[in-house]
């Protein structure tokens, strides 16, 4: 069921709207991610300043995003 979500949220977005994953970088909802571990994504809720939730083919993960670089 998960893979068919994110094929749903992905389908007729170009290779090129997938944005490399960092902790340090800023996602809103429906943002493309490629992470190097899990692979591409799709950021499907916000839940504070610094988590967000991404779909992946196999499932969601609250990931980091916006830490301070240091």
């Amino acid at each position: 069921v998960t893979e068919n979500q994110f094929t749903d949220l992905a389908t007729g977005r170009a290779v090129a709207d997938f944005r490399k994953y960092t902790i340090h970088e800023t996602f809103r909802e429906g943002d493309l991610v490629k992470h190097t571990r899990f692979g591409d994504g799709v950021v499907t809720r916000i839940i504070d300043a610094n988590k967000i939730e991404i779909l992946f083919k196999d499932e969601s993960r609250t990931l980091a995003q916006t830490l301070p670089k240091g």
